[in-house]
């Protein structure tokens, strides 16, 4: 659930409210809260209905958990560059 996992993360680890996406904003699909802490900011997601296909499938196959992470970088070629050194990629 997005909103206790938010409650959680400012209640526990000094994260503090961002943002907020749901019924009462004209969301009707999904919920999201968005929360800050410096320079990191977290936003748990849950569906609102049951036939929200991406969620559900992701939730139904691997329940809980994280799906997308992004990080800001100040050289994206020299990360490529590592990373293909690796024989890693990036999307």
């Amino acid at each position: 659930n997005a909103k206790q996992a938010a409650s959680f993360y400012c209640d526990k680890m000094g994260f503090e409210p961002l943002a907020y996406q749901g019924l009462e904003t004209g969301s009707r699909e999904v919920v999201s809260h968005a929360i800050k802490q410096d320079k990191i900011i977290f936003v748990f997601q849950s569906p609102l209905n049951p036939g929200n296909e991406e969620m559900g499938e992701h939730l139904n196959k691997h329940g809980d958990g994280v799906k997308d992470i992004a990080f800001q970088v100040e050289d994206c070629d020299f990360l490529k560059n590592s990373l293909k050194k690796c024989s890693l990629c990036l999307t």
